[in-house]
């Protein structure tokens, strides 16, 4: 049995934002598999301990399977708007947009900040649903999203995905004069982050 947030199915680092292209997004519910399985091949399996996820029709790329909760990733090629997401017999309906920026962590490396995320949306260079970001060319997110820290807006000196990482997105922020407390927050295409500290 599927269970839906108020978002339907949601990014998988804040639980709160609906899933966009690309993107890490999580799926809760009951009975989702028979047993706790984890993802041990790159690119990542469409199939994990017997389940299968699709999106639209499309087989979406599994990272961790278990009764309760499942991770995928959304496939770039998902077009926002309404889906229907199944498992199984199960199936439901939700949302895509076209980006929804979730921070995982932010770090500070001097004068600038490094926030690990899901949800940029579509990237250029194309990099393949199921496979890692390369080292050698960096994949830009084509909707850069914009920075406060503390509420003072702030430059986005890189915005896309994280070389060797599967889904998993980079933004890399200019810590302006003035802020104390480091609370950094994401937004694109009318979407806003939860509030996450820099460390």
């Amino acid at each position: 049995m599927l269970r839906q947030t108020d978002h339907g199915f949601v990014d998988g680092a804040g639980f709160s934002l609906p899933p966009a292209p690309g993107g890490i997004f999580s799926i809760f519910g009951n009975n989702l598999a028979g047993a706790l399985e984890q993802a041990a091949a790159i690119p990542l399996p469409t199939q994990l301990g017997g389940v299968t996820v699709t999106v639209n029709g499309a087989a979406a790329p599994l990272y961790f399977v278990s009764p309760g909760q499942i991770n995928a990733q959304l496939p770039y090629d998902a077009v926002p708007g309404p889906a229907t997401l199944r498992i199984g017999a199960a199936s439901a309906n939700f949302t895509i947009t076209a980006a929804a920026p979730a921070i995982f962590a932010a770090l500070r490396q001097g004068t600038v900040a490094v926030a690990y995320v899901t949800g940029l949306g579509t990237n250029k260079p194309v990099v393949p649903t199921g496979a890692p970001a390369p080292f050698d060319v960096l994949s830009n997110a084509n909707s850069k999203p914009t920075a406060t820290i503390d509420g003072i807006p702030t430059d986005v000196a890189f915005a896309g995905l994280a070389p060797g990482f599967i889904g998993l997105g980079q933004v890399n922020v200019v810590i302006p004069p003035g802020a104390t407390d480091l609370i950094l927050v994401l937004e694109s295409n009318g979407q806003k982050s939860k509030p996450v500290a820099i460390r």
